[in-house]
């Protein structure tokens, strides 16, 4: 009994001094702004990032696919920026600040979030969460996903690759 008891405490205490802080630390970190959004305002963004590929996740804090995507973009997110990647999380579900500001905090996520209205719900015809549209560097769609399942993550993740890649 006692061997069980310190192997036990042992857990506890690496959890304890390793796994926590360490987890904690990306949530410490520098987190992105949580502002609103218009249609318009997505539009101008898609228009600027003319020659990047666009991610847009639509989500819902009450999703838990949304829970599970949202670790995937930062890393994906993390990995291609630099290649020529934006990522852009807009959630639908019709909250405000002082609820979307914690919850991306308590996600870590370092990609920007914003909060989009009927306006982006409707032409983006959003009919559920999540959906991932990925934009080439033109703008046009190259990828439309519903859903986040085990196969999601390579799938996306190729489709960048390989969006990434055209006309270099």
């Amino acid at each position: 009994m006692w061997a069980k008891l310190c192997k036990n405490g042992l857990i506890f205490f690496l959890l304890a001094f390793f796994v926590i802080p360490f987890s904690l630390k990306k949530v410490e970190g520098q987190e992105p702004e949580v502002r609103k959004l218009t249609l318009s305002e997505l539009r101008e963004m898609i228009r600027e990032a003319k020659g990047k590929v666009v991610l847009i996740d639509f989500w819902a804090t009450t999703s838990p696919a949304s829970r599970h995507a949202m670790p995937f973009f930062d890393t994906l997110y993390a990995s291609y920026k630099d290649k020529g990647l934006v990522v852009l999380g807009i959630t639908v579900e019709g909250v405000g600040e002082e609820v979307v500001k914690p919850f991306v905090k308590m996600m870590g996520v370092k990609y920007p979030i914003f909060i989009g209205g009927d306006d982006i719900i409707e032409a983006y015809d959003i009919q559920y969460v999540p959906v991932t549209y990925l934009l080439d560097k033109e703008g046009k769609i190259g990828l439309k996903e519903l859903g986040f399942t085990k196969e999601t993550p390579n799938k996306l993740k190729k489709r960048v690759e390989e969006l990434i890649k055209a006309g270099q």
